[in-house]
């Protein structure tokens, strides 16, 4: 058996998936570390492997850009391949490719693992309870609910028998972030009920406002700043880029109302470190928040809570209706009257 107490392995976790895949698999992966003292090196997306490594739930990462993830698709390993694999004692793929599991069984001295990111979409699991039994099934994570890191289980009315292990960062607590955008149009609640919870946090004393927006809602920047200079002045964050202090947010110019474009998980960590409340779409910025101890407000529509609800200490989930069978990952558009989504107030939020 490749595991023998005290024995420092490392191993290498190959992930193929978004933000969202990744961070419901790194309950397991915590998990799996603490049980078998293994130094795992994370090979995924690239903003997503620094954040990893930043927020140290990972010792290193490779992105999938580089040229070690090229090796994955070469169906026989030539030398610089081989030296990059053989520093592993063992490799854990999550993802689809059977591609990319046959080449590292043929190839990879070592145990090779496979572990799907998702259940089948007919299966209610949770996401991040299939991958801990995907763990569990291939022996890398004991199955006993007595171990310390599944005790107190986190939304245990969505994902029994998980927990998250805390990352606290001292949050100051004086600014809501709203992320406005998802991976898919979708999944969006409304824009214009966005801008008014914002209004309502404002006029409310409650703290200051933040409009999170990705890369895919760039879009929408003209239309925010139309709405929010109705009644305050709409500013950017001064995201200080100098050496050292990378992603950190300066809050000298904040204003009544005011948004952060960025492309950088990095700067979203920084200015999650200053948010008193998270309320986002199924996306994986929610996610993010979610774990991170962030205290969120999730917005759920077609997609499944019960598949895809985030897990964390201070979640809670809201969504328009709660007779409506999800039909995200079943159909290609919502209905035309998505009341999972419109039965969602801005009271409500």
């Amino acid at each position: 058996m490749w595991y023998r107490p005290g024995m420092g392995k490392r191993g290498l976790v190959i992930h193929q998936g978004a933000l969202g895949d990744v961070v419901l698999s790194f309950p397991a992966l915590v998990s799996f570390q603490r049980q078998r003292d293994v130094r795992l090196t994370l090979l995924c997306a690239r903003q997503i492997g620094r954040m990893a490594q930043d927020l140290g739930l990972v010792d290193c990462y490779y992105p999938t850009e580089s040229r070690q993830a090229t090796y994955l698709f070469q169906r026989h390993w030539r030398s610089e391949a081989s030296r990059f694999f053989g520093d592993f004692d063992l490799i854990i793929f999550i993802g689809y490719s059977q591609t990319v599991v046959a080449g590292l069984q043929h190839n990879f001295g070592g145990p090779t693992y496979w572990v799907t990111p998702r259940p089948d979409i007919t299966d209610a699991c949770h996401v991040a309870r299939h991958v801990r039994k995907g763990f569990e099934e291939q022996g890398l994570l004991f199955v006993s609910r007595e171990m310390p890191e599944m005790s107190g289980a986190l939304n245990s009315h969505v994902v029994p028998g998980l927990s998250v292990p805390a990352v606290d960062f001292g949050r100051n607590g004086e600014l809501f972030v709203l992320h406005v955008g998802s991976g898919s149009d979708r999944k969006r609640w409304n824009t214009e009920s966005f801008v008014t919870v914002a209004r309502e946090i404002q006029a409310n004393g409650m703290g200051t406002a933040v409009f999170l927006i990705g890369p895919a809602e760039e879009g929408l920047i003209t239309f925010l700043k139309k709405e929010i200079g109705r009644y305050g002045r709409p500013m950017v964050l001064d995201l200080d880029r100098s050496p050292g202090r990378a992603g950190q947010v300066d809050l000298d110019m904040a204003g009544p109302c005011f948004y952060l474009p960025t492309r950088d998980l990095r700067e979203v960590i920084s200015l999650l470190k200053r948010t008193r409340c998270f309320v986002g779409n199924d996306s994986g910025l929610t996610h993010l928040a979610a774990y991170l101890g962030v205290p969120t407000i999730a917005l759920f529509g077609p997609s499944s809570p019960s598949r895809w609800a985030p897990v964390g200490n201070h979640v809670t989930l809201l969504r328009g209706v709660v007779d409506c069978r999800p039909c995200f990952v079943t159909s290609s558009r919502n209905c035309e009257d998505p009341r999972c989504l419109t039965g969602i107030s801005t009271e409500m939020v």
